[in-house]
């Protein structure tokens, strides 16, 4: 609700809300559709790629694996972390400030809605600069590594794991 609230107008009319399929009894989308009666919801018989990748922009309010997927896909993406729910070790931490200098991540929803407003009509001028695909691939190679080979790198990776074992 936070981030409705600061959205402007025309940018409340552009967004399409996908809830997880189990609501536990929340009610959420008629909490929203109470206050926000042009928010639209995505109904949940669309395959979920589907509408990641019809997506002009993925904003992802909670760290689920939904900002992971629109990031290996080259969706731009903007990620609102509480800082007082997640803790990264140092070298997650690293990329995550990486990430955060970018403006992929932010701390603040305030924040994170100045720049969805700034970039909104134009996304790709920001998205696709070589410092913000740069910042996303780092991050992606260590967390979320989307290669066709993995099979084979993963046998490298255990043959390793295994050998440095040994000694």
């Amino acid at each position: 609700m936070s981030f409705l609230d600061e959205l402007a107008p025309n940018l409340q009319n552009n967004i399409l809300i996908r809830n997880y399929p189990n609501y536990y009894g929340w009610n959420t989308d008629r909490k929203i559709l109470n206050k926000f009666p042009n928010i639209k919801f995505d109904d949940l018989n669309s395959f979920y790629n589907t509408v990641l990748e019809n997506s002009r922009i993925v904003i992802s309010l909670h760290l689920t694996t939904t900002y992971l997927e629109s990031l290996v896909r080259n969706i731009p993406t903007l990620i609102y972390i509480n800082k007082n729910v997640y803790e990264f070790n140092e070298e997650t931490q690293k990329l995550i400030d990486n990430l955060f200098d970018n403006n992929i991540v932010f701390y603040n929803i305030k924040s994170l809605v100045l720049h969805l407003d700034n970039i909104y009509n134009d996304v790709d001028k920001w998205w696709l600069s070589e410092q913000v695909q740069e910042a996303k691939n780092t991050y992606l190679y260590k967390h979320a590594r989307n290669n066709n080979g993995f099979v084979k790198e993963w046998n490298i990776e255990f043959k390793q794991l295994l050998e440095n074992n040994g000694k």
